[in-house]
């Protein structure tokens, strides 16, 4: 039976947490590339902003959610968390 047994735990490979050293290399790539392209990607924007400004908002809400955090919605119910005990204890 190759590999490790039932039980046995694991050993070896990247470390929890670690960076995908391929894929950190992707995002350098991507970064710099956009960096390099602003100045372009700025102009062209810019033409769909004359052309058709609806056009432009749908670009910039598309590429926003690259850039900005997505906000999720959280249900917290009060109610429903017990009030905290507080217990203090004689030194004596």
């Amino acid at each position: 039976m190759a590999g490790r047994h039932k039980g046995t735990p694991k050993t070896g490979g990247r470390v929890v947490g670690s960076i995908n050293k391929t894929t950190a290399e992707q995002k350098e790539l991507f970064n710099q590339l956009w960096a390099n392209n602003l100045p372009k990607m700025d102009k062209a924007f810019q033409d769909v902003l004359l052309e058709d400004p609806a056009k432009y908002l749908e670009l910039l809400a598309k590429y926003a959610q690259y850039f900005v955090p997505k906000k999720v919605e959280q249900d917290v119910n009060i109610n429903q968390i017990e009030p905290p005990t507080i217990v203090i204890k004689d030194k004596k």
